[in-house]
């Protein structure tokens, strides 16, 4: 699914978290863009609700386009996991389609 939200990057060996913009995702990974530099391999947690940070999973780093963002394939999951990650998607349409339709009604009265 094609996005554009707002979350936060914990990396495993990292103590401050750092923030991207989630532009694709699925049940099995994500595309997030982010200046941070995290090596392929690396672990990190992944929190879509940041507000509240309900939302989450781990996954690692299987690509990076230094500058430019990270590809995240999420662990292994069980049904359970697979469950919230659809409620993860839920709100990642959700909060895409607010801030969309935000965007183009301030277009329509300009």
């Amino acid at each position: 699914m094609k996005c554009r939200v707002t979350i936060e990057l914990r990396p495993q060996d990292g103590e401050v978290p750092v923030l991207g913009n989630l532009i694709d995702v699925s049940l099995g990974g994500c595309y997030v863009e982010t200046s941070a530099l995290m090596p392929a391999g690396s672990k990190v947690k992944v929190i879509f609700s940041i507000d509240d940070g309900r939302l989450q999973t781990t996954g690692s780093v299987i690509r990076t386009d230094p500058g430019s963002g990270i590809a995240i394939r999420f662990i292994d999951m069980n049904r359970e996991d697979r469950d919230k990650m659809h409620k993860v998607l839920e709100f990642v349409h959700n909060s895409t389609m607010f801030y969309d339709n935000r965007y183009f009604s301030k277009l329509l009265k300009q």
